[in-house]
């Protein structure tokens, strides 16, 4: 009875032991990658929408392969610059693609889209502001 009780323990920690590894190391399974990003920022306040031009945003990275890495980092750069800029918050989205076309499309049809509701549409260039790749936090 005392060796089934030792040997049923120690079964629980080795798997205990082997579960906490797979949780860690899908948890750091990070992938550097390129990303065509672009933004758009609207506020209630006012009818101006601002777009961002598409821009390639190196040193990205995927958790998992799938997820991007950072991506409220993302937002909050677009934050601080309309902030720094117009002095009032506005409502940001970032759309990225992992392919120029796709990106491009995206951006193409949000343009219509905003188009066909009667907004005052304006682009934020490159050289105004870009978005920087952001880091993976080391655990």
């Amino acid at each position: 009875m005392r060796k089934i009780i030792i040997l049923s323990l120690l079964c629980t920690v080795a798997l205990c032991i082997h579960a906490k590894k797979q949780k860690g190391g899908s948890k750091s399974a990070k992938s550097v990658a390129t990303v065509y990003m672009f933004g758009v920022s609207a506020s209630f306040n006012d009818s101006i929408v601002y777009f961002t031009d598409l821009q390639e945003v190196g040193n990205a990275y995927y958790e998992k392969k799938v997820y991007l890495g950072g991506f409220k980092e993302y937002s909050d750069q677009m934050n601080r610059y309309f902030l720094s800029k117009t002095g009032e918050h506005r409502t940001n989205a970032v759309f990225f693609k992992k392919k120029r076309a796709k990106a491009e499309k995206t951006l193409e049809k949000l343009r219509k889209r905003y188009a066909n509701s009667g907004v005052v549409m304006k682009t934020v260039p490159a050289a105004e502001f870009s978005f920087e790749g952001v880091r993976p936090n080391e655990e």
